[in-house]
């Protein structure tokens, strides 16, 4: 689920400030109890792009809070 990171010469990872933030909201989701299943779903989702828009909101939207 998390894209392969180039390395720089030395070997570590060199991430791209991308990276960081699907790092940070892969994250935040599996905090928020969305299970590893739906969020490769949703990564699927969000790289077939426009369209998909209906869709995501279905998969996560059944997490959504009761505020």
């Amino acid at each position: 689920m998390i894209p392969k990171v180039p390395r720089d010469s030395r070997g570590y990872r060199d991430y791209t400030q991308n990276e960081i933030e699907w790092i940070d909201f892969v994250t935040c989701m599996r905090s928020s109890g969305i299970g590893i299943s739906t969020l490769v779903t949703y990564y699927q989702l969000f790289k077939d792009g426009a369209g998909t828009s209906t869709t995501v909101g279905r998969t996560i939207g059944r997490y959504g809070t009761s505020d």
